[in-house]
């Protein structure tokens, strides 16, 4: 399917989708070159300014119909993972800010500090430590 698109230049596609829809086409101005083309790759056929579609050409325009809706459902099907990706990151952000709070005032209750400056110190030591997972996450791949 995707040789017959790529093989179209967009005045041949523009074409096509024309005379798919009935329409008889005429070899001038701006459409000459593509119909002429079209006409030698048997997508278009009939008396000088009175194209019209083929058998083969019909199938082109449903290749690349097919075409499009499938690269339209790879993106569609991206955008979900990515939005999904972003709300459980979200989430996650979300628990591990409630943790280091959490850490944070537990820590200026103890040691009679501030919460400030406990999240602070906190926040320090948890980058360290997620640099170092990091690290040997990217070391077993």
């Amino acid at each position: 399917m995707a040789d017959v698109i790529e093989a179209l230049t967009g005045d041949e596609r523009t074409v096509l989708e024309i005379a798919a829809t009935g329409a008889p086409m005429i070899e001038i101005a701006r459409w000459e070159k593509p119909i002429l083309s079209l006409e030698r790759k048997g997508y278009l056929a009939g008396p000088k300014f009175n194209k019209s579609i083929t058998a083969a050409g019909r199938a082109a325009v449903e290749a690349q119909e097919a075409e499009h809706d499938r690269q339209l459902g790879k993106m569609i099907e991206t955008a979900s993972k990515i939005a999904q990706a972003q709300q459980e990151i979200a989430h996650v952000v979300e628990q591990a800010a409630a943790l280091m709070a959490y850490a944070a005032l537990r820590t200026a209750e103890v040691r009679g500090d501030s919460a400030e400056n406990a999240l602070s110190k906190w926040t320090a030591i948890m980058m360290e430590e997620a640099k170092t997972t990091i690290r040997e996450k990217s070391r077993e791949t």
